[in-house]
């Protein structure tokens, strides 16, 4: 009951010390994974149309010569841009999401599986296209724009008829990606 409940100064440094190599170690991995992400690029939203029209053939012939069987009407994920454009704000981080996408199927058409039977793309929460127009315009006055994450999440489920050596060789290969940083979920 007596005693000083306070931390002593010798103490308070130490901490001071760990939080500052914290900072430091987290500020590393958070280079090291920015350099290991596709760039976004700034991009028309009929330029990513034409990209995704580009990519989903380039898709559809890489599956076609490595005799994969992909779903019908197979638009990566992205069905409700094949026929209308995204918002200028939203073009550039799906341009980004098309070029991650892209790799990630490749890498899993590559490995040499059976078939591909099913492919979502799950659509960012709270994005302008699904805001009403009103809320997609300007900021009121004194509400500034929340700043870009380092780090975006977007998930995508995939469900492929494979052999299991082909389906530790995609899991290995998707987990082992230098180009990108992706995270494998059961």
């Amino acid at each position: 009951e007596s005693g000083n409940p306070y931390p002593s100064q010798a103490n308070v440094a130490k901490m001071k010390t760990y939080l500052d190599e914290y900072k430091g170690a987290l500020d590393k991995l958070k280079t090291e994974l920015k350099t290991q992400m596709l760039p976004e690029a700034p991009l028309a939203p009929n330029e990513f149309q034409t990209r995704l029209r580009q990519t989903i053939g380039a898709v559809a012939e890489n599956a076609r010569s490595h005799r994969v069987k992909l779903p019908a009407n197979f638009n990566l994920g992205f069905d409700e841009f094949v026929s209308a454009l995204p918002s200028p704000d939203d073009a550039p981080a799906l341009g980004q999401e098309l070029a991650q996408i892209q790799l990630l199927l490749n890498t899993i058409i590559e490995a040499r599986v059976d078939a591909i039977t099913s492919f979502r793309r799950v659509p960012k929460s709270g994005a302008a296209s699904d805001a009403s127009p009103a809320a997609a315009g300007t900021p009121p006055r004194g509400v500034q724009k929340p700043p870009a994450k380092l780090i975006e999440q977007r998930t995508v489920e995939v469900s492929l008829s494979a052999l299991p050596s082909a389906g530790r060789k995609v899991i290995n290969q998707i987990s082992s990606a230098s180009d990108q940083f992706f995270i494998v979920r059961a």
